[in-house]
């Protein structure tokens, strides 16, 4: 895999795969903007991005583990498109490859989000817990539970 050179990126467009992970659009505007190493100024990336700093519960838990995921993933969709949609841009920035080495880590700014940051608006806001890559424990049901309410005052 090629190296990484973190940079930001303005976001045209992020789809919520899950609470913490985006299919995400962006430009390569100029020759300083080639953190992915490509060298075609002006393409358009398409890349998967994990969110730094948060978790969120997986589909594949089952019951009201992957009830809430979905919850999840609408908020997750509702905050970033809320963003997308004002004046001021969403930029996404960029950390490193995760291990897996298909997605990047990053995070996104805007005005919009609490201090500026997806990561903390959806810790503060929305149920997200914080993940820095340690061991990650079992949901509670209550956290599980708060997460299906605040979807629905999206509705």
């Amino acid at each position: 895999m090629a190296s990484f050179i973190p940079f930001n990126y303005r976001v045209i467009d992020a789809d919520a795969i899950d609470g913490d992970t985006f299919d995400t659009s962006f430009w390569l505007r100029d020759k300083k903007d080639l953190g992915f190493q490509i060298t075609d100024v002006g393409q358009m990336m398409r890349m998967r991005v994990r969110v730094w700093g948060i978790d969120l519960p997986e589909m594949k838990g089952g019951g009201k583990e992957t009830e809430s995921a979905k919850a999840a993933k609408a908020i997750a969709d509702a905050v970033m498109t809320r963003a997308l949609l004002q004046i001021d841009p969403v930029i996404l920035h960029s950390h490193r490859w995760d291990k897996y080495g298909g997605r990047v880590i990053g995070d996104f700014a805007s005005p919009k989000f609490y201090a500026g940051s997806f990561t903390e608006e959806m810790i503060r806001n929305w149920g997200a817990r914080r993940y820095m890559g340690d061991k990650k424990e079992p949901w509670t049901e209550a956290e599980l539970d708060k997460i299906i309410a605040l979807a629905k005052t999206l509705a």
